[in-house]
């Protein structure tokens, strides 16, 4: 049998077959696709999407029949310095070992007989996680195939066809039509398209989200068009959290009429309306000896519960008239602390005071921009006194899997509930470790982030 005129052009390094871009609708629409998550990519070729992804930090697998077509995209790939795994595979022989955030397949499936490409799409919309897509562009029998791919064409889709297909997921884009193409030595002709992209619907119930850098903007208000989204939410059903490092001062600036549970300290104490669910302090006797040796070596430190906070040094030099302070002897300190804290402290003083630390304790370092101050605080909290785990118990209660969890965050100690929730989303704003463990990244917080990503999401 003639071989179709790709495998030609395929084992020519000087002559790109379709061309050396992305495809059109990947070009445009591969910043909804999950952060640097995992894509299959079907029917490669020379890989031109395949690299494409992997340069924007996706890890990628994809095959393809040819062999010269896979030999090529590796050399194209090496040359570029990206890891792909690349592979040779009939697609009807393909069996899925893993799900994918992404499968792709332009210009395949018409090559398949109608029975191999139909298991294989319901067998990939299968292996693709909730929220990920799928993005398929396939030829329609609006027109013949053309002499060059009659040969191997076995199944045109019908004109509908792929839309309805997905007609169970969200259709994100849709486009079908006519479009002029002139491969290389060959003649100019028409081909009749249909693409499609699509994503995987997710059952979000539960809303978990940062307050500064992520629910507040930079002023530290929430805008209306948030409020107005959590609203539709909530009589949706879907639970609202705040869980924010701040205590006291949350309520200030997040009004608990908003939420159906709010989660401070880090994670230190949860709460449903007024009814405390989740309480892991820091006992006073453990306490004590850590806030006297600091004091000793002239470190400022603070001890904070229930909105109050005890430092060594008026707290007014660091937050201008702030009043919800003591000043006490640490002596005779006997209050269980629902953190403790040190601003702007030196490497020097972050060695000593990790020395001091018992096992049952941690820290984390997260930005201070309250009270128009722009600095640090070095946190000492109770081992699980952690956001992710204030979130779970929350869940727990309200019977909700992580899966349906959506969770935002900006700062250090919000990784731990990005990779707990299903969906992990980083602010546009969010430190780049942030990024680097979130399964998305949404707008900043001055550019409502939340409610834009959460529209989308549940509509």
């Amino acid at each position: 049998m003639e071989k179709p005129f790709w495998e030609k052009t395929y084992s020519d390094d000087d002559v790109s077959t379709f061309s050396k871009n992305p495809t059109a609708d990947i070009a445009e629409y591969w910043n909804l696709f999950p952060h640097g998550g995992t894509v299959l990519d079907v029917g490669c070729g020379e890989g031109r999407n395949a690299i494409f992804l992997a340069e924007k930090g996706f890890d990628v697998d994809a095959f393809d029949i040819s062999e010269a077509g896979i030999a090529k995209a590796k050399k194209i790939a090496a040359s570029r310095g990206l890891k792909i795994n690349f592979f040779c595979k009939d697609i009807g022989e393909f069996i899925f070992e893993k799900t994918y955030d992404v499968i792709l397949s332009h210009g395949v499936l018409h090559l398949c007989e109608k029975e191999i490409r139909d298991r294989f799409i319901q067998n990939a919309k299968l292996h693709t996680k909730i929220g990920g897509y799928n993005a398929s562009a396939v030829f329609t029998n609006r027109l013949p195939a053309t002499p060059d791919n009659a040969p191997f064409t076995k199944s045109l889709f019908d004109v509908g066809e792929l839309p309805l297909i997905y007609s169970d997921w969200e259709i994100a884009h849709h486009s079908e039509g006519i479009f002029e193409d002139t491969h290389p030595g060959g003649i100019h002709h028409e081909h009749a398209f249909e693409r499609v992209i699509a994503r995987k619907k997710a059952t979000i119930k539960m809303i978990a989200c940062d307050l500064d850098g992520t629910l507040l903007k930079s002023d530290k208000n929430i805008s209306d068009k948030t409020k107005n989204v959590f609203k539709q939410c909530r009589q949706a059903g879907i639970k609202i959290v705040c869980a924010t490092g701040r205590g006291g001062s949350a309520e200030r600036v997040a009004p608990s009429e908003m939420f159906d549970g709010k989660i401070t300290m880090n994670g230190a104490t949860a709460k449903i309306g007024d009814e405390i669910v989740y309480s892991k302090l820091i006992p006073h006797e453990t306490a004590r000896p850590i806030l006297l040796a600091c004091h000793a070596r002239g470190i400022k430190i603070v001890s904070e519960t229930s909105g109050m906070h005890y430092p060594n040094f008026d707290l007014t030099e660091l937050w201008k008239g702030f009043p919800y302070f003591e000043i006490v002897d640490f002596a005779n300190y006997e209050i269980d602390a629902e953190k403790i804290y040190v601003p702007d402290a030196s490497p020097e003083e972050e060695e000593f005071i990790a020395k001091l630390l018992p096992d049952d304790l941690y820290t984390v370092i997260t930005a201070d921009v309250s009270h128009g101050r722009e600095g640090t605080l070095l946190q000492i909290m109770h081992k699980d006194a952690t956001k992710s785990k204030a979130v779970a118990e929350l869940a727990r209660l309200w019977n909700i899997h992580p899966s349906e969890i959506a969770a935002f965050g900006d700062d250090l100690n919000d990784i731990d509930m990005l990779t707990y929730a299903g969906f992990g989303v980083a602010m546009q704003n969010a430190l780049d470790e942030v990024k680097a463990a979130s399964d998305f990244i949404c707008k900043s917080n001055d550019e409502d982030g939340i409610a834009d990503w959460v529209c989308v999401a549940t509509k």
